[in-house]
């Protein structure tokens, strides 16, 4: 692969290594310096950003499709409509994966979570490339020192300046790097499993363009790169994937967790049988929603603190909006 910077000059290498830092402050090494270019806040999913309920999402461990992907390879698709806990689940899948990364050699989990609201890195292509390369190039320090001399990091910051300053990486370079050192990886024997949570955040056009990616990599590599996305089903109706996971098909042991420690502070207000048949009422309503259980639960319990009776809680639960887009007007 040719220089993306063009020719490599030994002088000005020299010349940006040494006078990248003031003259009292320690040198930092050239190769973590050019990894820390690659860095900005939240490009990765952290695990246990979000609360949930002891126990909720191991189901997805057991499930067929997911047992396959984990040994095969391939693209899997975890879906569902917006609201059923698509990101609750990748976020524990990736806990639970990193945990395993730790104790198995050559393997590498990389995450990344697409944001709508957030700033142009968290909701781009550039900077998922941006982000997977770092996660990859921070696990092998050969790959790291291969990427800083083929990108000509060094007589680029030279020339240029400061990266992050003076200057950013651009799409297609992060782009063709990441297309060239993921399949490098692969070639050494490294497994890669990527997580990519709400994908269609980053707009139609770009989420299909990366698929395609993403799809021909794990193909080219015979599967030693896998990657698993969450997304709503539009607009991937008719995409190419090894198999589907839908959420809200899966969920209702989840639900009936979070209800049952929603409802522990008014056990001892109301028979159980009463509570089990208002908590079946709402897992039945909600219709696979976590976000619905969630904006109905409180409201469910202020009416049973009040004393209100079974059918009379039954009625009101049955008279709350079922899509979420009518429970947001509601609230507004």
């Amino acid at each position: 692969m040719a220089n993306i910077f063009g020719d490599n000059h030994g002088g000005l290498q020299a010349g940006y290594i040494k006078n990248f830092h003031s003259h009292d402050q320690k040198p930092e090494d050239p190769d973590q310096a050019c990894l820390r270019s690659l860095a900005y806040r939240n490009m990765y999913i952290k695990s246990g950003d979000k609360e949930r309920v002891a126990g909720s999402g191991e189901w997805v461990f057991e499930h067929a499709y997911y047992k396959q992907w984990h040994k095969d390879g391939g693209v899997l698709w975890i879906r569902g409509r917006a609201g059923c806990g698509k990101s609750m689940l990748m976020n524990r899948i990736v806990e639970k994966e990193q945990a395993r990364e730790v104790q198995a050699d050559g393997l590498t989990v990389m995450s990344f979570s697409f944001q709508r609201d957030g700033d142009e890195s968290q909701r781009s292509a550039g900077g998922l490339f941006r982000s997977l390369l770092h996660q990859l190039l921070r696990v092998d320090s050969k790959l790291l020192a291969g990427f800083r001399a083929e990108t000509d990091f060094d007589r680029h910051c030279a020339q240029r300046g400061h990266p992050g300053t003076n200057w950013d990486w651009s799409e297609s370079e992060l782009r063709v790097c990441f297309n060239r050192f993921i399949r490098l990886a692969s070639k050494k024997g490294r497994r890669v499993c990527i997580y990519l949570d709400a994908l269609d955040k980053c707009g139609e056009e770009t989420a299909l363009s990366l698929l395609s990616c993403l799809q021909k990599v794990a193909a080219e590599t015979e599967s030693h790169v896998s990657t698993c996305f969450s997304s709503r089903p539009y607009p991937f109706v008719a995409i190419e994937y090894d198999a589907a996971i839908n959420v809200e098909e899966e969920n209702g042991d989840d639900m009936e967790a979070f209800l049952a420690s929603e409802f522990a502070s008014v056990s001892h207000l109301r028979p159980r049988t009463e509570l089990q048949t208002v908590i079946e009422q709402l897992i039945s309503q909600a219709s696979g929603l976590f976000q619905w259980l969630a904006w109905v639960s409180p409201r469910t319990l202020k009416l049973i603190h009040r004393g209100e009776s079974v059918a009379t809680i039954l009625k009101k639960i049955g008279g709350y909006p079922e899509e979420l887009g009518d429970v947001y007007e509601e609230v507004l």
